[in-house]
């Protein structure tokens, strides 16, 4: 029996003491938390996108003119600036030759640029030479940006020649038939019904302010550069005529346009321009023809090229002046200054050019 309750007791101590050995254990340590996964590696940029090259013809006019000088600039500008396209610059007899080239090799639409003037451009549809009125000129031209942004006025070293009639009698230097400078005046000398009574000497412009300052014409005709709403400087050869004499203007006056535009259907718009003094000659406000020279694109270049020559022009405008002092006249803010209507000019031009803040066309 003794032994029987020894047994119990021991077998309770040993119980008790498994108790407290399992009480006093330390805890088990709580299982590591799982390691984050890697961040997925970030998938490769996909190289931008490769833009097939293009090459620019661009058609000038004969070497050593204003527009030749600005077109090979052109050519230089863009290639120069562009990760895709290329231009060649490439004489030519001038605006009437290069649209007559696009109408024989229409395929060259993609890729020809052309000098082209406004109103030869308008004479061309009516059949005028080189084209006849059985077969004008067809093809759909857009405008890209001006060249060249004229303001003419007639000017003369007489004081005494302050009006239209008072030229009946004088001799008059007019620029050679059918060119840009000449037409505009020749339609206002016939709408004031004295073309047939002043005596007509053909001469450049250049040629004209010298025989302005040796008295050999008394009046002729002049241009200014437009850089913005009524402000513009000379051209070099007015500039030389200020600078030799004292030269004075022979309005066209404002009314007279709207009978010019109506007798001839001609886009012959007026440029009012500031009172400014240059050399020996202080000008009051006055209003000359408005006319342009513009590069061209035909309506089928592409979006993307036209996007891109407009986008170089306007970020370089400030280049031109580099190669020939008239391009000064070439500005951002100026690349819509075209007397024609906003739809004459590139769809993917009038795009780029608003959203700039650029006014386009009248």
């Amino acid at each position: 029996m003794r032994s029987k309750v020894l047994f119990i007791s021991v077998a309770v101590m040993l119980v008790i003491g498994l108790v407290i050995v399992g009480c006093a254990a330390p805890a088990p340590a709580p299982a590591p938390a799982p390691a984050p996964a890697p961040a997925p590696a970030p998938a490769p940029t996909p190289p931008a996108p490769v833009h097939e090259p293009v090459v620019l013809e661009i058609y000038g006019s004969p070497f050593g003119h204003t527009t030749y000088v600005l077109s090979f600039a052109l050519a230089d500008i863009i290639s120069n600036n562009s990760e895709w396209l290329r231009a060649v610059c490439i004489e030519t007899p001038g605006s009437a030759h290069n649209i007559k080239l696009l109408q024989r090799s229409p395929e060259k639409a993609p890729v020809w640029v052309g000098v082209v003037s406004h109103l030869g451009l308008y004479d061309a549809r009516q059949g005028g030479t080189p084209f006849t009125p059985e077969e004008p000129f067809t093809m759909s031209v857009k405008a890209l940006s001006p060249i060249l942004a004229t303001s003419m006025p007639l000017v003369t070293t007489n004081p005494n020649i302050k009006t239209p009639q008072d030229l009946v009698g004088k001799t008059v230097g007019l620029c050679t038939r059918g060119s840009a400078p000449e037409v505009p005046v020749r339609f206002f000398l016939e709408a004031w019904g004295i073309y047939d009574k002043v005596r007509i000497v053909t001469m450049g412009l250049n040629e004209q302010a010298e025989a302005l300052i040796d008295g050999t014409i008394d009046v002729g005709a002049a241009g200014v550069n437009p850089l913005g709403p009524e402000e513009w400087v000379p051209n070099p050869a007015l500039e030389q005529l200020v600078t030799a004499r004292e030269t004075y203007i022979v309005p066209f006056p404002a009314e007279d346009f709207a009978l010019v535009r109506e007798r001839t259907g001609y886009p012959i718009y007026p440029f009012t321009c500031k009172a400014k003094t240059i050399g020996k000659s202080s000008f009051p406000d006055w209003q000359g023809v408005f006319f342009s020279t513009p590069w061209y694109v035909s309506e089928d270049m592409p979006d993307d090229v036209a996007t891109e020559m407009i986008r170089i022009i306007y970020e370089n405008a400030h280049v031109f002046k580099d190669y020939h002092p008239t391009g000064a006249g070439i500005t951002s803010e100026t690349l819509g200054n075209v007397p024609i209507p906003k739809e004459d000019f590139h769809p993917a031009v009038i795009k780029f050019l608003e959203t700039k803040g650029v006014k386009v066309g009248l």
